[in-house]
């Protein structure tokens, strides 16, 4: 019983870090690309 649940535990773990990396790389984009608006207004209202 005892590697049974490890070999589900395990893929779950891998599934949780795939979720965070993917989350934490849309964060990233969001930020830059709401930069680079700002960026664009700023552009064009000088």
């Amino acid at each position: 019983t005892g590697a049974q649940s490890l070999s589900i535990v395990a893929p779950l773990d891998v599934l949780r870090q795939r979720l965070m990396n993917e989350l934490n790389r849309r964060r990233m984009r969001e930020l830059q690309g709401s930069r680079i608006q700002q960026n664009r207004q700023l552009l064009t209202s000088i």
